[in-house]
């Protein structure tokens, strides 16, 4: 009998699917592309694994109150609702 739980065989499943997809964006030799189709895929399985209010994007730029900037960032995460 095998002592691994649902949940886990679950999250083992995603993580091949997620380290096949990285597999398959090394193809391109273009940095953009790949970053883009790893942002891509990294967002997917957020969005479907999230409650419908989180939202994602990628490829932004952060500026808090202060007026202070993150330089780019690949995927930020956010609430729908505010």
């Amino acid at each position: 009998m095998s002592t691994e739980t649902k949940i886990s065989k679950y999250f083992g499943g995603i993580r091949e699917i997620l380290l096949k997809k990285y597999e398959i964006s090394k193809i391109s030799e273009h940095p953009t592309v790949i970053g883009g189709l790893r942002a891509s895929f990294v967002s997917n399985f957020i969005i479907g694994a999230l409650p419908k209010f989180i939202g994602t994007d990628s490829s932004v730029e952060i500026i808090d109150n202060q007026d202070k900037s993150s330089g780019e960032v690949d995927i930020v995460i956010y609430n729908q609702n505010d």
